[in-house]
């Protein structure tokens, strides 16, 4: 009777096992295509920012830069502990 059963020819499970294979060719359709266009077509990579470089101070900033530091040191200095 197992014999008779499986020899028989459905049409509903032909239908439906086709119906499978279809879904299943257009799910790995579509994820070899996501994954073929994620591979080429990727946001670019943010650069890592590179600071402004400070312009050089001209010498007038520099003598006053320079006479802070002499006035600094030297009250440092003159204060007894």
């Amino acid at each position: 009777m197992f014999d008779d059963f499986m020899h028989n020819d459905f049409p509903e499970m032909n239908i439906h096992q086709a119906n499978q294979n279809a879904m299943q060719h257009a799910q790995n359709q579509a994820m070899n295509q996501a994954a073929h266009q994620g591979a080429f077509h990727r946001p670019p990579e943010p650069q890592p920012h590179t600071p402004e470089p400070i312009p050089p101070a001209g010498t007038q900033n520099a003598a006053m830069n320079f006479r802070l530091l002499l006035q600094a040191v030297t009250k440092r200095l003159s204060t007894p502990k």
